[in-house]
């Protein structure tokens, strides 16, 4: 990462930073103490992260995090920038090796947080003009000449007005990807819900297509389960949307036991034919005693959904994976 670093004026972010918690719970009382080693190793998984004194409401977690799940990023930390696109070398050059440092150790690093994301020019500030040189002629200032003779009150209620005229934009105003000086500028629409649970289900998904053994392989209904119930993130509003591991086991079971009584009621039906299995009308049978569907309509629907919402979680987390390549996240539409 380049250090040589000029600030001009206060340091300024569009989007909010994250805070590092200066404090921790001990016996009740909020005392001042750094992490130990053990306690910021674990920072090094996401799922401790998202616990940690580290806020979970700012989008630079989570280009970092996202950046961590980029193989073509992976291979050019494990060369130490010497392979891989020009692009990404560049990359390498400012965010460096995303792997071996928790995300807290990454952004305090030589200032690499603030050094990236904040503004590269002075933070305006409202003040009093006493020269003409410092008068701003650009769309971002507005030129107000007050006559003191005025009272407070008149004051007040005509700046109000003449700014209400020119300020047309909504509450909390602020720069856009296009006016900002940031190094690394956040790019569209942030939703930290939606990249919380893209996260996840990238994270949970990945484990289980990386097993080797197909059996242990777990399938997304059971995985949207665990999403909630273990990591508290619900890509649904209820659980009636899902599909309980433990029912689901009852279920087969039961249905297991049925298959195995209709074959005994088979092999029943055709002795009390007296006949062989090969002239026995076995459409008799089948008209008697029906199959039993494998699955019921229930399951099926309620499958196809989860199916379908985890499919679509894991497309934009390959999205926001190249999004954070390119220099620009989230950038997902």
């Amino acid at each position: 990462m380049n250090t040589t670093k000029v600030w001009l004026g206060k340091r300024h972010f569009i989007n909010t930073p994250p805070e590092f918690q200066r404090f921790r719970n001990m016996n009740g009382k909020l005392v001042r103490r750094n992490l130990s080693k053990d306690e910021e190793r674990q920072e090094l998984d996401w799922w401790n992260i998202k616990q940690s004194s580290v806020k979970r409401d700012n989008v630079y977690i989570y280009w970092y995090e996202f950046l961590k799940q980029s193989t073509k990023y992976k291979k050019v930390c494990d060369s130490e920038g010497k392979e891989g696109s020009t692009d990404l070398k560049k990359l390498y050059k400012d965010f460096g090796n995303v792997h071996i440092k928790t995300f807290r150790q990454w952004w305090r690093e030589s200032d690499r947080g603030a050094f990236l994301f904040a503004e590269q020019s002075p933070e305006h500030k409202i003040i009093e003009i006493t020269h003409v040189d410092q008068l701003h002629l650009d769309e971002e200032f507005m030129n107000i000449q007050i006559p003191l003779s005025f009272s407070q009150r008149d004051i007040a209620r005509l700046v109000y007005e003449l700014v209400n005229k020119r300020h047309k934009g909504q509450r909390g105003k602020r720069k856009t990807e296009i006016t900002s000086t940031a190094r690394y500028k956040v790019s569209g629409r942030v939703d930290f819900g939606r990249l919380e649970k893209t996260l996840a289900v990238y994270y949970l998904v990945k484990s289980e297509k990386n097993k080797t053994n197909r059996n242990d392989k777990k399938p997304y209904w059971h995985i949207a389960w665990e999403l909630r119930h273990k990591h508290n993130i619900s890509i649904f509003k209820d659980d009636d949307s899902l599909i309980n591991p433990d029912d689901e086991k009852k279920r087969r079971e039961d249905k297991n036991k049925k298959r195995l009584s209709r074959l005994k009621r088979k092999k029943d039906f055709i002795q009390s034919r007296q006949k062989n299995i090969y002239t026995t009308n076995i459409y008799d049978f089948e008209r008697e005693f029906p199959p039993i569907k494998s699955y019921s309509t229930d399951f099926d629907a309620k499958r196809n959904k989860i199916d379908a919402t985890m499919s679509r979680y894991y497309r934009d987390a390959e999205k926001l994976i190249k999004s954070a390549e390119s220099g620009k996240f989230p950038n997902l539409g």
